[in-house]
């Protein structure tokens, strides 16, 4: 496997498989440049930075004496792919924004970022908390949490996070009684496996 290293001082590494590892200083304070051998994971946040709710892992480096955060996808794109032409964009071939292994980038125009990502199904309307769920799964949380599933169940069954499962069973958002309560009857039936009356 590759690996760059990068950083003031050789501060940080970066693998193929899109992983960036970084060392400290022996002792603070003492000879700028000495590091302790060992290389750990290099904390990473995740950045929201698209219109659509989209996010990608960013973290700080210090690079030419200066911190500065970068995306990581970008970051890895330029380390291994080289330089990235103005305009241009790094598309995640699976679709997976936190998949930045070099294998799963490419460096694309925004037109065919665009096209890849409508024919991954990424464009379709996407609806609040995140894009993962359609109304018809919001309807159905709404409608099971009222009737007393409880939100860790719902989480799984949904595959989201349980404050996302809280935040829709308590949103104050419209729905009609007629619709959740037709949506809750025909769910329940399907999962205890009975009739639909």
């Amino acid at each position: 496997m590759r690996e760059i290293i990068f950083g003031d001082n050789g501060m940080y590494k970066a693998r193929e498989d899109g992983k960036i590892f970084t060392r400290s200083s022996l002792k603070r304070g003492r000879t700028p440049g000495i590091f302790e051998p060992d290389w750990r994971e290099k904390k990473q946040s995740i950045c929201r930075t698209d219109k659509h709710g989209g996010s990608y892992l960013a973290s700080s480096f210090k690079i030419n004496s200066k911190f500065t955060s970068h995306k990581i996808h970008r970051l890895i794109a330029k380390l291994f792919l080289g330089e990235i032409p103005n305009g241009l964009q790094i598309n995640h071939i699976d679709g997976n924004r936190f998949n930045n292994s070099v294998k799963n980038l490419e460096i694309v125009t925004p037109k065919d970022n665009m096209a890849n990502a409508k024919n991954r199904g990424a464009l379709e309307r996407r609806s609040s908390y995140g894009g993962k769920l359609s109304r018809q799964n919001i309807i159905t949380i709404k409608s099971l949490g009222w009737i007393g599933f409880n939100t860790l169940e719902l989480s799984s069954w949904f595959n989201v996070d349980r404050s996302v499962i809280t935040r829709i069973i308590s949103s104050n958002k419209q729905v009609s009684y007629q619709e959740t309560n037709e949506e809750a009857i025909s769910l329940c039936c399907k999962l205890f496996s009975l009739e639909y009356p």
